[in-house]
């Protein structure tokens, strides 16, 4: 799962975003670009806004289901959409909103598992994850990525 936000400053110096989605929640898929990266770097250039205002929402196989955790700029971590986007932009430089979806059990491999449905209980809970992930992006957007670090890294 990807989700993609850019952050712009309007006329009177207002944060403002707009937002780009692609990826998958549960086994419905959304495309708004055979190349979501490419489309990025274009809307980027277009926009002429550095990698810094994008922010990356993604699923992270190292954290807890449910887990936030937010990082300015990085490798991608073996994450293969994180990977595109860095290679789309050509610099690392730019925002993630790290969501847990935990590991898989020892006999699943990795791939699988984040192509899987949700548990049951998973189910129930991925609105308030999905609710939460937002609220990170809008505290990035409100506050700055350093309270944003504070309040989700401390939860």
């Amino acid at each position: 799962m990807i989700a993609i936000f850019l952050i712009r400053h309007d006329s009177r110096g207002e944060k403002e975003f707009l937002g780009f989605f692609t990826g998958r929640v549960g086994q419905s898929r959304e495309r708004l670009s055979e190349n979501p990266t490419q489309a990025v770097a274009r809307w980027l250039k277009f926009l002429k806004l550095p990698a810094g205002n994008l922010v990356v929402i993604h699923d992270d196989l190292d954290l807890p289901f449910g887990k936030i955790r937010i990082k300015n700029r990085g490798g991608a971590g073996g994450h293969r959409g994180v990977e595109s986007v860095i290679a789309g932009l050509g610099t690392p430089e730019f925002i993630r909103v790290r969501v847990g979806i935990g590991r898989p059990a020892a006999e699943m491999e990795e791939a699988d598992y984040v192509l899987s449905e949700f548990s049951r209980e998973e189910k129930r809970e991925v609105p308030r994850v999905v609710e939460s992930a937002r609220d990170a992006v809008l505290t990035i957007l409100e506050s700055g990525i350093d309270k944003a670090q504070l309040k989700y890294h401390s939860l």
